[in-house]
């Protein structure tokens, strides 16, 4: 949300308070409900990675053709095709 939007709604939310009797306040706050937000469980870790510079363009060129990604998405499923890939081995291997 731009600064300008916020400061907007701000304004016309200190607007409407001022406007309301404490009565009024009150009585919208009797007929609330209490809003439950789930803690977020985080499945990412951040990481640090120093990659060369000629590699992350390519990794760039390479989401740019595949369209709808990021390069660090592209990181991502490069990462998973290469361990699910290594777990066919293993159970080629094992198996």
């Amino acid at each position: 949300m731009t600064k300008r939007i916020r400061s907007k709604i701000e304004k016309e939310v200190d607007a409407e308070l001022e406007a309301k009797t404490k009565d009024e306040l009150l009585a919208d706050f009797d007929e609330s409900q209490a809003l439950h937000v789930p803690a977020k469980k985080s499945e990412s870790k951040l990481i640090s990675i120093r990659l060369p510079m000629s590699m992350i363009e390519q990794l760039r060129n390479v989401a740019i053709k595949k369209g709808d990604v990021g390069y660090q998405q592209m990181i991502k499923i490069f990462i998973a095709d290469g361990l699910t890939r290594e777990a066919r081995n293993d159970m080629r291997m094992t198996g």
